[in-house]
């Protein structure tokens, strides 16, 4: 498995993941929105063959790098359109 092209891939559905889990789950704290969508793209992009193959390192700092990733599509989405009933 090329890890790179599936991440790269994969990420083009973290705001579709983001906007699903907030319309599902939208009475959770951020955290556990967050953690939810953390776990979905994981099994998304496979990410136990990924660790297992070596192309991650750090599995902790991925994980991180991706909460931050979707702390950035949330902003995003809360400053569009999207977000204009609140």
């Amino acid at each position: 498995m090329n890890f790179l092209p599936a991440l790269t891939n994969g990420l083009k559905y973290l705001p579709t993941l983001v906007a699903g889990v907030e319309v599902v789950r939208g009475g959770k704290n951020g955290q556990q929105k967050q953690n939810e969508v953390v776990a979905a793209m994981n099994a998304l992009l496979d990410v136990k063959n990924a660790v297992a193959d070596k192309e991650i390192a750090n599995p902790g700092m991925f994980n991180e790098g991706l909460g931050e990733a979707i702390n950035g599509v949330v902003k995003m989405l809360n400053a569009s359109v999207w977000n204009k009933a609140a």
